[in-house]
């Protein structure tokens, strides 16, 4: 019992320890603590808002999740980070329940160690990203699949249910095409396609359309654009690089092989130390299913046009179940994993002091400390590279001839004259601009004889301020 305290609470310090103590990152982690700050303001569940306009591109289960825990802890770092973490963890305890099922408590726990201990996974958990919440359903839909497979028990089809609707509402339908392919490929190499009649249970599929259904219905009847944008240009043009705007990276097939290498450290290193053939003990249909899973995730991925470092770590927990298999019949397993603790530890205590003492690098949050947040503030031209200022202003923020794509469908959407501006417009009196660096001479060109002033020079952009 002892064991497995101490266990949870070392697990748990990898996701928690000083979740709270650096600012919220530019790009994406301001973007989505804003939208749920917008949400628990407004008041208005259905339809996502980024700075004051409506911001579909994505489900809404990490916004209602973000605003309910800055509802019970607060506007900060560490309610909107408390949420990713807890799904980190949940996952890690998701391996050590799946193996502890087999009566392996030994291998459960060396693979909920091993995920824990992955520097890849550590670092997405802690920031405000989807990706690791989908995780921990697809994760959970496909140990709930493989424990119905084995024991065809009905609690695991309707818990893979509902955790696919909760994938669903976390990341669109994408869930549903990795969970289906995995299925699929399965049950195809276990030559038992026939048990796909037992798994479509018609009393789990209501269960799933009655909890994924209603908000898209919602969304679809309070905003005119939705079924288009959401479904078409998000779910399937995304894939094929048609999307519009085109904001998302591409790349080769193998994109994601030094990805997943790096996810895994310092387990890429350790990993040769142990991993040998006649070390694996569990069945052959449990080791066909943990490459199916990993592989057929990879190659999903590989295909699709869009690309991002953080798609692949929804494949990280089958490599930890494999790893775990290994290492648990490891001679020197303590040695290893003493070693991995130590490694990761360090890693994590140097990434958040780093961050901590270059925080203007990657925060507006620094800048308020030379600009009041009652000052008409403004951004020029990019909103996702500064995209933390309306959440520490605590308000939308103006942009100057907009380029943003994450704002693009709002702001067609929306007519807000008041939040998207012309270079044209008379300038207002004790106005403070964000300008990047890179648009500084095209933003100087533009204001005539009397240019502005800069008041403040961060890394990567700069405050100007007309009188």
């Amino acid at each position: 019992m002892l064991k497995n305290v101490l266990f949870i609470l070392g697990a748990a310090a990898f996701f928690y320890g000083g979740l709270g103590s650096y600012a919220l990152l530019n790009n994406n982690e301001g973007l989505y603590a804003q939208i749920a700050w917008e949400m628990l303001e407004s008041g208005n569940w259905v339809i996502p808002h980024l700075n004051g306009v409506p911001y579909i591109e994505k489900p809404p289960l990490l916004y209602w999740l973000v605003a309910g825990s800055f509802k019970l802890f607060g506007k900060n770092e560490w309610a909107a980070r408390l949420v990713p973490a807890t799904f980190g963890f949940l996952t890690c305890l998701a391996l050590y329940v799946f193996a502890g099922s087999f009566h392996k408590r030994r291998w459960g726990q060396l693979s909920a160690f091993v995920l824990a201990t992955c520097c890849g996974f550590i670092v997405f958990s802690r920031m405000v990203f989807f990706d690791v919440v989908l995780t921990f359903f697809l994760t959970a839909s496909a140990l709930c699949f493989y424990k119905f497979y084995d024991t065809e028990e009905k609690k695991y089809v309707y818990g893979l249910s509902c955790f696919m609707a909760a994938a669903v509402l976390t990341k669109g339908l994408v869930p549903l095409a990795l969970m289906g392919l995995l299925i699929l490929v399965f049950l195809v190499l276990e030559k038992n396609l026939l048990f796909l009649r037992v798994l479509l249970n018609p009393g789990a599929c209501g269960v799933f359309f009655m909890l994924a259904v209603p908000w898209h219905v919602a969304a679809a009847l309070q905003e005119k654009g939705f079924l288009w944008f959401y479904f078409v240009n998000e779910q399937w043009m995304r894939f094929l690089d048609k999307r519009v705007p085109r904001d998302y990276y591409t790349g080769p097939f193998y994109y994601y092989f030094p990805r997943v290498l790096g996810y895994m450290v310092p387990w890429t290193f350790l990993a040769p130390f142990f991993v040998r053939k006649k070390s694996l003990t569990e069945s052959s249909s449990l080791q066909r299913f943990l490459g199916c899973w990993f592989l057929t995730f990879f190659v999903f991925f590989s295909l699709s046009k869009a690309k991002a470092n953080y798609y692949m770590v929804v494949g990280m927990p089958p490599l930890a179940l494999w790893l775990g298999m290994h290492l648990s019949g490891y001679r020197w397993q303590k040695r290893i994993t003493v070693l991995a603790a130590i490694s990761s530890a360090t890693l994590m205590v140097a990434a958040i002091v780093y961050v901590k003492n270059h925080e203007d690098h990657f925060s507006t949050k620094g800048s308020l400390s030379v600009v009041s947040k009652e000052t008409p503030l403004y951004l020029y031209k990019r909103f996702e590279e500064l995209s933390t200022l309306p959440f520490y202003v605590g308000r939308p923020i103006p942009i100057i001839e907009s380029e943003s794509h994450d704002l693009w469908y709002g702001k067609g959407t929306l007519k807000r004259e008041d939040l998207f501006l012309s270079d044209k417009d008379p300038f207002l009196k004790q106005r403070v601009v964000y300008v990047m660096k890179k648009d500084q001479n095209e933003f100087l060109e533009k204001q005539g004889d009397i240019p502005p002033k800069i008041i403040y020079d961060f890394p990567g952009y700069s405050i100007f301020y007309h009188h």
